[in-house]
């Protein structure tokens, strides 16, 4: 079997073992997701939108972002011995640390020091989404190892595990004991606790107990602009749900934060598929710098990112008008404009492996954060005025801009000879299949849209790629053998 088609098979099966079963597992999310909207009001849900903005920043801010370079440097270390030594420092480090900076931040927010929200207390949904998001770092470094490590069915396993724990206690406290918003919180507190230490037992086994000053440091050097990149990511991401806290209704903040849970189911498919196509990109480079596998494996990736986002943005528009109450109606101009911006992510994750192949750390960093002030400073100034639509439209702005930026930063980096004219013939078709969709919706009733809908998604993007050339009979023969393990 060929290298090609060798790493394409790799890359199929790991990608279908990190999606098929999250896939099925966060099905059953977004379908509980009109029941929770009958126990819970848009504010409710503009409630749940800002505490979990707060987790995922918490998350952020005390991990030094070391989860985001443990897989790079897993391939830098010189024997089994040192990555043992390597994951021992790095749990220790987080076992210490980070509990203290929550705990500050606790004890600011408890004595009033700082308030930081004006329409969610601080006391309790605060507190339990600063201490839900130190428990998903210890939830997602687990990940990352097994991930470097490429064993995908334990981390499809343990992320199933994850999303199960939360979905039982999402039921339990906010369907059964009707607790609304706060109990959605709780969930999410218990569900990390709970996963925490399931991951805990599968990261021990790969590590020494040893704390290594000389591998912290290595980490930090590396990890440490990168929290610089991390945290305008979630400005990115999340910031503009604290905006809208501020200068909109809690109802306004709970239909963007609906508009993004499809958003989220796009992004789950884009993270599967890279998490797949980073580690075997970072190892064929590190084999041959100018692997000609890596193009094809970038332009197959950034299909399939591109069909999860067009499959997001029209299902999570017919979901809306189908299943939710009146009320919700308003997520439904919102969704395109942020799964949009999905796919642009997709466009940085493929575009920036020059980035991490030359471990520009401070380059990453420079370009996020600029990206990042644009997003803040053009939120400040439409948000207020046009509310959350503005915010909607603002996410696939800023992250175009992200994109190219990453862009020229990687190609700075190291020049990859990635495939240009088959990404934006992969962009061009989801757009045309969207603005189809599209009209479709305006000239059917909503029930024989959707079916419609469903066919030109389903049918549309995959014709339309081979029409124009990116899906070629070779790709097919080479993924054919590569099942066939010729």
């Amino acid at each position: 079997m060929s290298d090609a088609a060798q790493e394409t098979r790799k890359l199929a099966r790991n990608s279908a073992l990190y999606l098929i079963p999250n896939l099925l597992v966060r099905g059953l999310s977004f379908l509980l997701t009109p029941v929770y909207a009958r126990f819970m009001t848009p504010a409710d849900f503009g409630v749940l939108g800002v505490c979990t903005t707060v987790s995922t920043l918490t998350a952020l801010l005390v991990s030094f972002s070391l989860p985001s370079v443990i897989a790079r440097l897993h391939f830098d270390m010189e024997s089994e011995q040192m990555r043992r030594r390597f994951y021992g420092t790095i749990l220790l480090f987080m076992l210490t640390g980070a509990p203290l900076l929550v705990g500050a931040a606790h004890l600011l927010g408890a004595l009033e020091v700082v308030r930081p929200m004006r329409q969610v207390p601080f006391s309790p949904h605060l507190t339990l989404a600063m201490w839900t998001g130190y428990l998903t770092l210890l939830v997602t470094v687990p990940g990352v190892l097994l991930t470097a490590r490429e064993e995908a069915g334990r981390v499809a396993a343990y992320n199933v595990f994850a999303a199960v724990a939360q979905i039982g206690l999402t039921v339990a406290f906010v369907v059964w004991m009707k607790q609304g918003a706060l109990g959605a919180v709780r969930a999410q507190f218990l569900a990390a606790g709970v996963s925490a230490l399931v991951g805990l037992a599968l990261y021990v086994p790969h590590m020494a107990v040893a704390f290594d000053l000389g591998l912290l440091k290595r980490a930090l050097l590396l990890g440490l602009p990168m929290v610089l990149h991390v945290s305008s990511n979630w400005i990115l991401n999340l910031a503009d749900r604290m905006i809208l806290e501020r200068y909109a209704p809690a109802s306004d903040v709970g239909l963007y934060t609906l508009a993004y849970l499809f958003t989220m189911a796009a992004l789950l498919v884009l993270n599967s598929i890279g998490d797949a196509f980073g580690p075997i990109t970072l190892r064929l480079m590190k084999a041959d710098p100018a692997s000609p596998t890596v193009p094809l494996l970038g332009t197959m990736t950034l299909g399939l990112d591109c069909y999860a986002c067009l499959g997001a943005a029209v299902l999570g528009e017919d979901a809306v008008r189908l299943f939710f109450p009146a009320s919700y109606a308003g997520a439904v101009p919102m969704i395109s404009w942020v799964v949009a911006g999905a796919a642009m992510q997709g466009v940085y994750h493929v575009w920036s492996q020059g980035s991490w192949y030359r471990m520009n750390t401070r380059g990453i960093a420079a370009a996020t954060t600029f990206a990042a002030i644009t997003n803040l400073t053009l939120n400040f100034i439409f948000v207020p005025r046009y509310g959350a639509m503005a915010a909607a439209v603002l996410t696939f702005v800023t992250y175009l801009e992200l994109a190219l930026l990453h862009g020229v930063v990687a190609t700075a980096s190291y020049r990859i000879a990635w495939r240009y004219r088959d990404w934006l013939m992969c962009l061009g078709a989801m757009a045309a299949v969207y603005a189809g969709c599209a009209a479709v919706a305006r000239a059917l009733p909503p029930v024989a849209a959707a079916s419609l809908r469903l066919g030109i998604v389903v049918l549309g993007f995959p014709l339309a790629l081979w029409a124009l050339g990116v899906v070629r009979r070779e790709h097919v023969a080479r993924f054919l053998a590569a099942r066939r393990g010729a």
